[in-house]
């Protein structure tokens, strides 16, 4: 072979292992990224713009999404905080039919296998949850109805109270008023997840549940922040160390109120913004902490 072939063939091959190098990498870093630092488990309130989507890794591999974000782009925030190699979320819980909790779902349907859904009976009353529906059901998705009071058994060591909807009292309220309210324990934490549950969902709440039930150590913080969620009552209850917003840059609904974030700041919390941090990741290492 002539020298000048050699060098050729000599320059591809290592050309080709920087290739393999940097797959190799990329897959490690996101590995990385997607396993808790503690080992015990890991929070991550997704960076999806004016929207929500919540991912939660187990420390035995299980994963539960809460929301789906707004459109595709969710299925790659997600991909950032999942095992390279797991292509299974085994629960996907949707608070209510709004385009951006539930817009991506058909994305993440694409993306992934769905071991189980779980929603509230109000689920398809929208053109696009109906849409939804339909394409959950061809996959064979097991589907599961929950309502307040209910329980569910995620896997060891983490379990959701269903504090939200009350079926007859959310029939006659607003699509953001039936929203999914959920607390989860894990492991002695505890995450209170809202949905856009405004103030006449957080006074029925309020109304069945004491202090006690509702403290948590992070609150996602209702309608992302919004003025017509603020119930201090409600934030006093959960008294929150963290209180996290998903919301977009510059949005035009003005979210999060100022009123939100004082009376969140009032309570000793930290506040913390996906518009200003991007994806906000905890940890569990005896109680839940934010990810350096």
């Amino acid at each position: 072979m002539k020298k000048s072939q050699s060098s050729r063939y000599f320059s591809l091959l290592i050309g080709a292992a920087l290739v393999v190098c940097l797959y190799l990498w990329s897959s490690v870093y996101r590995n990385v990224s997607a396993n808790p630092v503690s080992g015990e488990g890991q929070i991550s309130a997704l960076d999806v713009g004016q929207a929500d989507a919540t991912l939660i890794n187990l420390s035995n591999g299980v994963q539960i999404l809460v929301d789906c974000g707004r459109d595709a782009g969710a299925s790659g925030a997600i991909a950032e905080r999942m095992p390279a190699a797991d292509r299974k979320i085994e629960y996907v819980v949707l608070s209510h039919p709004d385009a951006d909790h539930i817009g991506g779902l058909e994305s993440v349907l694409a993306s992934y296998e769905i071991g189980e859904l779980i929603e509230t009976k109000f689920e398809g009353e929208t053109e696009l949850g109906a849409r939804l529906e339909k394409k959950v059901k061809e996959r064979g998705v097991k589907e599961r109805v929950v309502k307040k009071s209910d329980r569910v058994d995620f896997t060891e060591g983490a379990k959701g109270l269903v504090l939200w909807p009350d079926e007859g009292e959310a029939a006659s309220m607003s699509t953001n008023d039936r929203s999914l309210v959920m607390r989860l324990d894990y492991k002695g934490g505890r995450l209170m997840l809202t949905g856009d549950a405004e103030v006449k969902a957080q006074n029925g709440i309020l109304a069945d549940f004491s202090a006690e039930e509702l403290s948590s150590e992070i609150l996602k913080v209702a309608h992302h922040g919004s003025s017509g969620a603020l119930n201090k009552k409600f934030l006093e209850e959960v008294r929150p160390a963290y209180a996290v917003i998903s919301v977009g840059k510059n949005n035009s609904y003005g979210h999060p109120a100022q009123a939100v974030l004082s009376a969140l700041q009032a309570l000793g919390a930290e506040v913390l913004r996906t518009d200003e941090k991007g994806t906000i990741d905890f940890v569990y290492q005896g109680g839940w902490a934010v990810k350096k």
